[in-house]
């Protein structure tokens, strides 16, 4: 509640199944952390901060290798591991299941994974790339475009995608920030009947004439709620 002090509200710890901890998702009452060592995907309710508790999850030895990130839309789980994007299903969180996936070289050492509408962004670590992937089939996944660059993507960490623009860190260098223009609509105003999307990040105010529907989880910041 005070941003200047901040307090440890509670944890959860595991040596096996959350072995390895390298990547975590939250969406609702739920996180989604990716574990190296464990190979696999666990999910966390956290629906009271001060004890979480696994409920769910999925290990393989195989496909989820070194799992290092995973981002949620639209009830699955996307997750790194090895040269290789995996999809799982998680609607059901007690039972997550890994329906489909893409393995290539030019994933070679997948890091960090963002997903915007029917695209998941991918950077490979050992391939100096960003890899774009269709994700309109959940079992078959494919590998669509990306840039490869050992002079501004060299052994890229971390992705993080906003608008017609990617922003990729971790070069092997560890000095530089690069921006991807991935296209998309760039217009000052619109007005739309209809729109659905994945994201919508809105940088500065949102006004809703009529209800606002929230199917999951609201997570509201440090200036509260007001009516």
């Amino acid at each position: 509640s005070n941003p200047l002090a901040p307090v440890i509200a509670g944890s959860i710890t595991s040596p096996t199944s959350l072995n390895g901890a390298s990547a975590v998702y939250v969406s609702g009452k739920y996180a989604y952390v990716a574990n190296t060592v464990d190979n696999s995907l666990r999910i966390i309710d956290i629906s009271n901060p001060s004890t979480p508790t696994i409920i769910g999850g999925v290990a393989s030895s195989t496909v989820l290798k070194g799992a290092a990130s995973v981002y949620v839309s639209g009830g699955y789980a996307y997750v790194t591991a090895g040269n290789s994007l995996r999809t799982i299903l998680v609607s059901n969180p007690s039972s997550p299941t890994i329906v489909g996936g893409v393995t290539s070289t030019a994933l070679a050492r997948a890091t960090d994974v963002k997903v915007a509408g029917k695209y998941a962004y991918v950077t490979a670590g050992s391939d100096n790339a960003l890899r774009i992937i269709d994700i309109a089939s959940s079992t078959a996944p494919t590998i669509v475009g990306g840039i490869q660059s050992a002079a501004y993507i060299g052994g890229p960490d971390t992705v993080f995608v906003v608008g017609k623009y990617a922003y990729i860190s971790g070069s092997t260098n560890n000095t530089d920030m690069t921006i991807i223009d991935i296209g998309g609509i760039d217009a000052p105003s619109a007005h739309i009947g209809a729109l659905q999307v994945n994201t919508l990040n809105v940088t500065e105010n949102l006004t809703v004439a009529n209800n606002a529907y929230i199917s999951n989880g609201l997570n509201v910041g440090v200036g509260g709620i007001a009516t």
